[in-house]
């Protein structure tokens, strides 16, 4: 097993079912499209509207909880009208829960999250969500992780190999003055970070049998 020197591994409790509210948004219809992704926290859809274009095999679900990013968000989805990409606003914890199957997704997209400074536990990696969300990516499945705060992403690769068994397939790091002229940032909060000359990283694990 890999580890990292001086950092302790923290139990983390399964998740009560039960207790999850039901989403405000039902999971749309998508029988045509053999792959499908799932987007949480997708902001303003920079991503989200880059991702459902450059890849027309796959249907693409963004999540977004903050109301003034949603509308943003839901105004452009419909000015490109995308019939690969489904936006809603609500929780992404209760809509997965409640809305989609184990083995749904063949890709999962966590980027730029709120990195809670003072509730570590709060953090994608180490909620009892996160037991369920894998059993909803599938296997061979990549989940991604994005974000410019280096301690975030070392904690990040910490718990999806050491506890929760994923293998690590791509890790990037970006800064503005060694990246090609062609590059196009993930989403606004990276193309804000780079510009303002921060360090970004990416991080991709794959779900092994």
């Amino acid at each position: 097993m890999k580890m990292h020197p001086q950092t302790e591994l923290k139990q983390i409790r399964n998740l009560d079912i039960g207790s999850i509210p039901l989403p405000g948004n039902a999971y749309p219809s998508h029988s045509r499209y053999l792959k499908k992704s799932l987007e949480i926290g997708a902001g303003v859809g920079m991503h989200a509207l880059s991702f459902a274009k450059n890849n027309s095999d796959y249907f693409h679900i963004a999540i977004e909880r903050t109301s003034n990013k949603f509308q943003k968000l839901s105004h452009r989805s419909m000015k490109e009208d995308l019939d690969n990409l489904y936006v809603c606003q609500d929780d992404a914890v209760n809509w997965v829960v409640h809305n989609t199957s184990e083995l749904s997704f063949d890709k999962i997209h966590i980027l730029y999250p709120n990195p809670y400074p003072k509730n570590h536990s709060a953090r994608w990696v180490r909620m009892p969500f996160f037991r369920l969300l894998l059993k909803k990516l599938k296997t061979e499945g990549e989940i991604q992780f994005a974000s410019n705060i280096e301690s975030y992403m070392q904690e990040v690769l910490l718990y999806c190999e050491n506890y929760w068994n994923l293998e690590l397939v791509k890790k990037e790091t970006l800064i503005m003055s060694e990246l090609d002229d062609s590059y196009k940032p993930l989403t606004h909060f990276e193309k804000k970070y780079l510009e303002r000359g921060e360090t970004c990283y990416h991080y991709s694990f794959k779900k092994s049998k």
